[in-house]
């Protein structure tokens, strides 16, 4: 039986096309996943007692929301979350840092998340410079001294943010607990681990998604390439269990800095909040630290 090779070509072809097709509406579907603002969001009023509202206009006039616990000290510590939470989620720090430092704490809500601004998730892009206006509303209201401690994404916009940070004589120490390499590093595992989701196509094709209807490219988010720039200290956190951001992905940002630091690893705890006072060894670590920073 003789075969029409023009019929087998045109066949081919279209079920290139729909394969093609359908891997792009699956790109789009997951980068409006990981992109827009859950609508079911609860941002209902369940501030703890003893803390002020801040609300700020970031540089594109945009209301940034923030909460302040006044201590009457002389260091305020300002602390980001991770992706998809929110700075009253934070609470738990501020109840685990009191313990090892006196400080003021300003939890903040990250554009797109909690009370602040913004329909989108902007995956730590662009964040940087709101955090730039944090800091300068600080030093514009309150004297001291600013410690920043992040989680994962929280961490992230800070290291991206350290050569901007570098102007601030005031800003002494980077505490960064389970930051992620990149956001293409952390997308793939994540796609792989949530979704089940092969980092090849997709992560190239949601990328490309990205940049073209939410403006932000994540090729451009490389926190180890940022981290070199850094003055300022940063004791790098991760704990052994962390199945969000895998241990691993800590060590490159380590051996890129060039400030002092210090690598602090967690093996039992999931969480730095739940190191106690028992681990003598690792509170101590900790403390000394921040200490040595804002002498």
């Amino acid at each position: 039986m003789a075969i029409n090779k023009k019929v087998v070509t045109i066949s081919t072809l279209g079920a290139l096309f729909v394969a093609t097709g359908t891997l792009y509406h699956a790109s789009k579907m997951m980068s409006d996943t990981f992109m827009k603002r859950k609508n079911n969001e609860d941002n209902s009023s369940n501030e703890p007692n003893g803390v002020n509202v801040l609300q700020i206009r970031n540089r594109d006039g945009e209301t940034l929301n923030g909460y302040y616990f006044d201590n009457e000290a002389s260091t305020t510590m300002i602390i980001l979350h991770p992706y998809g939470l929110k700075a009253i989620d934070m609470v738990v720090y501020v109840d685990f840092f009191r313990n090892i430092y006196h400080c003021n704490f300003l939890l903040v809500d990250v554009y797109g998340h909690g009370k602040s601004d913004g329909d989108i998730y902007r995956l730590g892009g662009k964040d940087q410079a709101d955090l730039i206006d944090w800091v300068t509303y600080l030093d514009q209201h309150f004297d001291g001294n600013i410690i920043l401690f992040g989680k994962e994404m929280g961490a992230n916009i800070i290291l991206n943010a350290t050569n901007e940070l570098n102007q601030f004589d005031q800003i002494k120490l980077i505490l960064s607990e389970g930051a992620y390499t990149n956001v293409k590093d952390i997308l793939s595992y994540r796609l792989e681990h949530d979704y089940y989701i092969t980092r090849f196509p997709f992560v190239m094709l949601m990328r490309r998604i990205i940049k073209r209807k939410y403006g932000i490219d994540i090729n451009t988010l490389n926190s180890v390439e940022a981290v070199k720039n850094s003055q300022i200290p940063i004791l790098f956190i991760h704990t052994k269990q962390d199945r969000r951001v895998p241990l691993k992905q800590v060590f490159p940002l380590y051996n890129k800095a060039r400030c002092k630091k210090e690598l602090f690893i967690l093996k039992d705890e999931k969480e730095l909040y739940e190191l106690d006072e028992t681990k003598q060894l690792e509170y101590t670590q900790l403390k000394t630290f921040i200490n040595e920073c804002l002498k």
